[in-house]
């Protein structure tokens, strides 16, 4: 039984290893392969969840609307800018051409 524990927290490690060096290649190819260009934020959800104590989160999944490199319009969720944004703002982003619908926030103009 000692043996399938250790195990399963060597498993464990090896994904946690995996996911670190998945999450850092895909860093560098969006820095070296990524198009910039500008986004319209185009809709806010924000969802409100209160923890036991009475402490209220409040998330905010931002929409951001902008054109691609062959001049199509493309609709794409925003990963967290750790920043409040708004309706209307505009915000330059960095896409890679193969994952266009998982742009990333560099910053807000």
């Amino acid at each position: 039984m000692l043996m399938l524990g250790l195990l399963f927290v060597a498993l464990v490690l090896v994904l946690l290893a995996a996911g670190a060096v998945w999450k850092r290649v895909s860093s560098r190819k969006l820095e070296a392969d990524g198009i910039e260009t500008t986004a319209v934020v185009f809709r806010d959800e924000t969802e409100k969840t209160n923890d036991y104590d009475g402490t209220v989160f409040v998330t905010h999944t931002y929409y951001v609307t902008y054109e691609n490199s062959k001049g199509e319009t493309v609709e794409a969720e925003l990963p967290d800018p750790n920043q409040k944004l708004e309706v209307g703002d505009q915000v330059k982003i960095r896409y890679l051409p193969n994952r266009q619908n998982h742009p990333i926030f560099l910053e807000i103009l």
